[in-house]
This record gives C-alpha cells, structure tokens and sequence, in this order.
C-alpha cells in the first residue's frame, strides 16, 4: 500500500514533537537519542510525520494530513488555542479542511474529502 510521510524543518525537534502532541494528537516515536536531537518521527492515526532540525528553513514546510474526521481535528486543535491560518470550511477541492501553523511556522492543512 503505497503511503508518504512528510519531513518538516523546525527549530528544536523536541519542542515540535510537545507541540505536536498537544495541538493535533501525534505520539512520539522514534528519537535520536540526546539533549538535543536532530531528529524525531511522529503517529498519529495511522500518519506519520519526521521532523527535522533546521532552524535556518524552519517555518518553510507544508504538508497536508487527510483525515477521517476534519471536524473533530479542528474542533480539538481549537481548544488548544491553535494558530489557524485558515478555520474548517468546504475547499473548492471538494474537501472540509483547514489551515494551522505549527510552533515553527510550517503550514499543516487537515482535511477530509467531501464528494
């Protein structure tokens, strides 16, 4: 089954993979060992997600997550106090998504399909 897991630049992995976790609902998997790793991989159903240290391109990464329920994805990062660039709504793509930066600025839409 054929699959992608995106690579995103941040300033401190460890602090991303907190983020993370308490914004969207990722566990922590895999961490190179360290005070301060350049390297971690996130779960969360089913996605993955690596994270990279690279403050000089921190900020500069986009992917998007395609979700089963947009709706409750946007209504828990919400309680959380998310910085949204762009709230849930029905895209001309066909699909209920939205738009949040990371703590390092990357741009993360989450979305299902709905045709």
């Amino acid at each position: 089954m054929p699959s992608a897991a995106p690579g995103l630049n941040v300033v401190n992995v460890t602090e991303a993979i907190a983020w993370y976790a308490r914004v969207l609902g990722f566990s922590r998997g895999f961490v190179v060992p360290g005070e301060d790793p350049p390297y971690g991989l996130i779960h969360h159903e089913g996605l993955t997600l690596h994270l990279r240290k690279r403050p000089e391109a921190a900020g500069t990464s986009f992917c998007y997550l395609e979700v089963d329920d947009a709706q409750c994805w946007f209504d828990e990062s919400a309680a959380t106090g998310a910085t949204f660039r762009r709230t849930i709504d029905r895209s001309s793509r066909g699909m209920l998504d939205f738009e949040v930066s990371d703590c390092c600025g990357n741009l993360i839409g989450v979305g299902q399909p709905t045709r």
